[in-house]
């Protein structure tokens, strides 16, 4: 694939070494230009002589060009550089649509989630909920939409996508947050101190906002921005209006509502990002991530409850995994699956 494996360093080396060291899947690959006259020796994109779109296209052996290209264009919003920023091979943006384009009633994806089985015939990439400041949205990876199985009831399964940034980016430290989480009726409880110390966290305050610090290193921006997008959706589900968009359309016809996440664990998940406060053991990305993520989800739950919620909304109890793709019948492209597996 032309990675020169001997340059890459620190956790991003780790990531490629363990993922495609070994293939030998045909596509091209290139350093991803970091400043002007530069290229970083840690990111490696799929070579394109042309649009990324049709690059995808042949490279992944897509069964259905016209389908993919307009989830690509939701993907991306339209925008040239998200576009070239998706050939990334480690995106996460890139995973998700690979897997998930091709929800549709001809080849519908079955889930289960916090025990209901749900099947899902359409997915819509990229979707934005209004957050604190509604100049600044929240935006999830993928929306999926479809029904309880053996019921009309419908399903909605807000999905974020994480491909290696959960042991990527672990540490001990987070980025800044907004002082208005700390305000807000549906985010304060996650960040109040009693609360950060059960996930093994403590917040420091500043003149632009706050940020979280971490006994062990964590996946916290992870953490922050679930909790964005469990705002954007309760935000939503307070006012879906009559927009004619699909996801509004399901949710004003009632049913289960979702936030989930899904991480990329094949070898990425058995990386190792810390010591465990405690066993003192190795504490592996994806034992570490589904942790603290585990913890976020009941509490939100339990928000849900106490507050007395009218709406179907729950969050997933567990993260998701996108090994479940090496067992689930969906279809996927041979090629997908012999980059990814």
């Amino acid at each position: 694939m032309g990675i020169d494996f001997e340059r890459m360093t620190g956790r991003a080396g780790q990531l490629y070494r363990a993922l495609w060291e070994e293939t030998d899947f045909p596509g091209r690959s290139e350093r991803v230009v970091a400043t002007p006259g530069s290229r970083s020796g840690n990111s490696y994109a799929f070579r394109t002589d042309g649009p990324a779109g049709d690059a995808l296209i042949e490279l992944f052996g897509i069964e259905e060009p016209a389908l993919f290209r307009k989830k690509l264009a939701e993907a991306c919003g339209g925008n040239g550089r998200e576009e070239r920023r998706i050939t990334t091979l480690h995106s996460s943006a890139l995973c998700a649509l690979l897997f998930f384009y091709r929800v549709t009633s001809e080849h519908p994806l079955i889930l289960k989630i916090n025990g209901k089985e749900l099947l899902f015939d359409d997915s819509v990439f990229e979707y934005q909920n209004p957050v604190i400041d509604r100049r600044f949205p929240s935006n999830i990876d993928v929306v999926l939409l479809g029904r309880e199985t053996g019921s009309e009831r419908g399903a909605v399964l807000f999905l974020e996508s994480k491909f290696s940034e959960y042991f990527v980016e672990a540490g001990e430290k987070s980025g800044t947050i907004s002082a208005r989480y700390l305000s807000n009726g549906f985010s304060r409880r996650f960040y109040e101190d009693a609360f950060l110390k059960k996930v093994g966290m403590t917040k420091e305050t500043g003149k632009r906002g706050f940020t979280l610090h971490s006994r062990e290193a964590a996946y916290m921006d992870g953490y922050k921005q679930m909790i964005s997008h469990y705002v954007g959706i309760r935000n939503l589900l307070a006012g879906p209006g009559d927009g004619e968009d699909p996801v509004r359309a399901r949710i004003r016809a009632r049913g289960t509502v979702c936030l989930g996440e899904i991480v990329f664990d094949r070898k990425i998940g058995s990386l190792p990002v810390a010591l465990d406060a405690m066993t003192g053991g190795t504490l592996t990305a994806l034992d570490s991530y589904r942790r603290l993520y585990g913890k976020l989800a009941a509490a939100m739950n339990e928000a849900l409850r106490e507050d007395g919620s009218d709406t179907e909304l729950e969050a997933a109890g567990d993260l998701l995994a996108y090994s479940l793709f090496e067992r689930n019948p969906h279809r996927i492209e041979q090629r997908i699956r012999e980059f990814y597996f």
